[in-house]
């Protein structure tokens, strides 16, 4: 027959590092002084505790316990009131601990190494049974009243002075825990303070009339107790854009919590200040201390378009003025956060390019082909884009030169059909002349949803190296420069851009009206450009 060995019941508890040392307002409800974990992983069978013996050390209102005096003690004893200890949403005391029910700890050296505290034991209603195997931790949740010491500072555990009883839930047998002298975060008492980042904005770009779209986003995080926010204020940077450009002009925007809307500002009715139109919205939130709570602006973009509310070029940039509310009894705000910057916020228009992508040429040498560059561009799916100027820039090995390139494109498929009135301004190429520009004098459309494959091709490519081997790499070059808020003209535009486009939003003539822009910011198009290498 083999042994049995039968392990015995264990306990032990300890004081979680969490929370951890922070700072905390007064009267705040339902706050949570300190976590105590019963740790019952090693014992041997179901463990039964009655009560938690509870002390809460004063540790002064300096960094050193030669400044812990009987008045700390006696405002502790009358501030931390309805302390009842929880076990998940399992109140484990009925009968709450406050003014009356602490005593003093100055008579012996208490659990956490101090003699100048408050502490008592605290009864469960029902006898706690935690499983062999687990872990229980319970929160020490009180009311902190409004009398404590600006600087006077507190930390909680378990009194290993008054041992609690402990017994095998099977066995009946009695136990004896194992008390770690340790405490949760020490808890100073100070001024409410509600700190805000802003997260670094990416510039997009968006067609007039999309609903609901992000337009920017803003952290809060309470560092001295939760914060009820009561207030928010956003402005508008109005160099840049206007009212009329969100909710068709009703100048709505909305502020989200996570799925959940808490807010609306309204700009149109809102105050200017400077360059910024600024409006609030009153909300109810709460905001968990030491906790980032992630805010979400999000907006309607207006129709753009003859007789519309909304303007192709204006860029929305919407960021914090100012959130308030209150934690305790103490008003808290943050300030004006970090406003976003031109070229950082949503360029609106009436339709644009989604995608400018590179598209693989075939494997074949240059000399055979003259293909030099083959990449599409796809138009919004609402409107037609106009395109009428590309730039082009070229690398080689020493002794290359290209003659006549040409710039072809199709309706998506293969490029075939020459773009007409095409004016290719660099007719050769060696070095150090290494760029061409295609502009089209009549701006060639691409339509409602479709995407233009364009092939650059050469007329010829000579050679004069020693070596029998060379190779090409064309850019089709980016803009480095955010035009917001102004449109300009195409001959503007072509004689200061490289990859110029139009988002028709005029029923003027494409070729002369201030209804063009450059490349900045277009997905798939970096300043730098995209390029393709070739080799003979």
């Amino acid at each position: 027959m083999s042994t049995m060995t039968v392990q015995s019941g264990s306990l032990t508890i300890s004081a979680s590092a969490s929370p951890a040392a922070t700072a905390i307002t007064t009267n705040q409800n339902n706050y949570t002084v300190a976590n105590i974990v019963l740790n019952a992983s090693q014992s041997g069978e179901n463990v039964r505790i009655n009560s938690l013996p509870i002390v809460v050390n004063a540790t002064g209102t300096g960094a050193t316990a030669a400044n812990v005096t009987a008045t700390n003690v006696f405002a502790l004893e009358n501030n931390l009131t309805n302390c009842q200890l929880w076990n998940g949403s399992s109140v484990l005391n009925s009968s709450a601990v406050g003014s009356g029910q602490w005593t003093a700890a100055t008579t012996h050296t208490n659990a956490l190494g101090g003699t100048a505290g408050i502490e008592t034991n605290f009864v469960f209603d029902n006898q706690l049974v935690v499983p062999k195997g687990t872990t229980l931790q319970l929160a020490l949740i009180c009311n902190v009243g409004g009398s404590l010491f600006s600087g006077e500072q507190f930390a909680a555990g378990v009194d290993a002075f008054f041992v609690p009883t402990v017994s095998g839930a099977l066995s009946g047998n009695n136990i004896t825990p194992t008390v770690n002298t340790s405490a949760s975060g020490i808890q100073t008492v100070g001024t409410a303070t509600l700190s805000v980042t802003t997260p670094t904005q990416i510039y997009t770009q968006a067609a007039g009339g999309t609903v609901g779209l992000p337009l920017g986003s803003f952290t809060l995080q309470p560092t001295s107790g939760s914060v009820s926010l009561q207030n928010i204020a956003l402005q508008l940077n109005t160099n840049v854009a206007s009212s009329s450009d969100l909710d068709n002009g009703a100048g709505d925007v909305s502020i989200w919590n996570g799925s959940t809307q808490v807010g609306t500002v309204n700009f149109l009715g809102g105050t200017q200040s400077g360059h910024f139109l600024i409006g609030t919205s009153t909300v109810s939130l709460t905001l968990p201390q030491n906790v980032q709570t992630t805010l979400t602006i999000k907006g309607n973009i207006s129709t753009i378009g003859t007789g519309q509310s909304g303007t192709s070029g204006h860029e929305i940039l919407v960021g914090l003025n100012n959130a308030n509310g209150s934690s305790g009894n103490t008003s808290v705000n943050t300030g004006a956060a970090t406003q976003p910057s031109q070229g950082s916020g949503v360029a609106i228009f009436r339709s644009y390019p989604t995608q400018v992508s590179l598209v693989s040429l075939p494997t074949s040498g240059v000399s055979g082909d003259r293909n030099l560059i083959e990449f599409s561009v796809a138009a919004n799916n609402q409107n037609p884009v106009g395109i009428d100027q590309f730039v082009f820039s070229f690398a080689s090995s020493t002794g290359v030169t290209i003659t006549n390139p040409a710039l072809y494109y199709s309706d998506g498929g293969t490029p075939n059909t020459l773009v007409q009135n095409g004016n290719a301004n660099a007719t050769t190429y060696s070095v150090p002349q290494n760029t061409a520009s295609t502009t089209i004098a009549t701006p060639l459309e691409i339509p409602a949803g479709h995407t233009y494959n364009f092939l650059l091709q050469a007329g010829t490519v000579a050679y004069s190296g020693v070596n029998s081997t060379y190779n090409i790499t064309t850019t089709l070059k980016g803009d480095s420069t955010d035009l917001a808020p102004n449109m300009i003209s195409g001959a503007t535009a072509t004689s200061s851009s490289n990859f110029v486009w139009s988002p028709n939003s005029t029923t003027t003539s494409l070729g002369i009206s201030n209804d063009w822009t450059n490349g900045y910011g277009v997905t798939g198009l970096p300043s730098f450009g995209i390029s393709s290498s070739r080799a003979q």
